[in-house]
C-alpha cells in the first residue's frame, strides 16, 4: 500500500496529525468552556449563599454610666439589628462576671429586624473604676461574637482606711492600737457623726480628720487583752 507524497511528506500521516491536533484543541475548548460554566455556577451559588447571611449591628458597643456609689444598680439596653439577608440566631450570651446579669428580646431576628439586650450591672463590693464585659454569640460569618462593655467608676458613701484592722499577736495583758481614719465620699453635706464598737476589748479615741475638702473622724483603735490563761 503507497501513501501520498507532496514535496516529501506523507500526507496521510499529515493528515492524521491534524485531525489529532484539531480534536485536542477541540477538546481543550469544550474543556474551558466546560470550567467557565461551572466557575459560574460556583459564583451563583456562593452569590445566593451571601445574599441569605445575617448581618448584625449593634447602636453601640461600649457604655458608660459615669460614677455611681457602692450598692447602686446599674441598667444599660444595647440595641442591635440584623441588617443581612438572612435570619439571625443568638447562639448564646455570656458576662464576665457574676455582678452582670443580661436578658434578651429574642432569639431570631427576621432581616430588618431589631432585638435588644438588657444588662444588668450590680455595683456592690466594687470601688473605682470597673469594665465588665458581655460576649454576644450568633451565626453571623464575619462577626460571631461580639464583645459589648460597661464601664464606669464607682464609689463608697463612706471612706474607711484600712477596711480592717489586724493587731498580730498579742499576749495577756498587753495592748496595741492602730489608726483608723473615716471621712464621707458620697455626698458633701454627709457627715460623720460618731462611731460605735461593740466589744469591751476595745476603745476609740476620736479626733477630727480633714484632707483638702474632706472631713472626717481619725481614731485610734485601742486594744487590751483580757483573757484569763488557764
Amino acid at each position: 500500500m503507497y501513501s501520498a507524497r507532496l514535496f516529501g511528506y506523507d500526507l496521510g500521516a499529515a493528515r492524521f496529525i491534524g485531525a489529532a491536533l484539531f480534536s485536542v484543541v477541540i477538546g481543550l475548548i469544550m474543556a474551558t468552556i466546560y470550567r467557565q460554566e461551572e466557575r459560574e455556577k460556583v459564583m451563583q451559588t456562593l452569590e445566593t449563599f451571601e445574599e441569605n447571611l445575617p448581618d448584625i449591628q449593634f447602636d453601640e458597643k461600649v457604655f458608660d454610666f459615669g460614677t455611681v456609689y457602692e450598692g447602686a444598680t446599674v441598667i444599660h439596653i444595647y440595641k442591635f439589628k440584623n441588617i443581612g439577608q438572612g435570619v439571625l440566631k443568638i447562639k448564646n450570651i455570656r458576662s464576665s462576671c457574676g455582678c452582670t446579669a443580661v436578658s434578651l428580646t429574642s432569639k431570631e431576628i427576621e432581616p430588618g429586624g431589631t432585638g435588644e439586650i438588657k444588662a444588668t450591672f450590680n455595683s456592690k463590693n466594687f470601688k473605682v473604676r470597673i469594665t465588665k464585659k458581655i460576649y454576644v454569640h450568633s451565626n453571623d460569618p464575619n462577626e460571631p461574637i461580639v464583645t459589648l462593655e460597661i464601664t464606669g467608676i464607682v464609689k463608697v458613701d463612706v471612706e474607711v482606711n484600712p477596711a480592717m484592722i489586724d493587731f498580730g499577736e498579742i499576749y495577756e495583758g498587753e495592748s496595741a492600737y492602730q489608726k483608723l481614719t473615716v471621712h464621707p465620699e458620697a455626698l458633701e453635706k454627709l457627715k460623720v457623726k460618731g462611731l460605735e464598737i461593740s466589744s469591751k476589748e476595745f476603745a476609740l479615741n476620736k479626733s477630727k480628720y480633714s484632707e483638702g475638702d474632706k472631713e472626717g473622724v481619725e481614731n485610734y483603735c485601742n486594744f487590751e487583752s483580757h483573757c484569763s490563761s488557764r
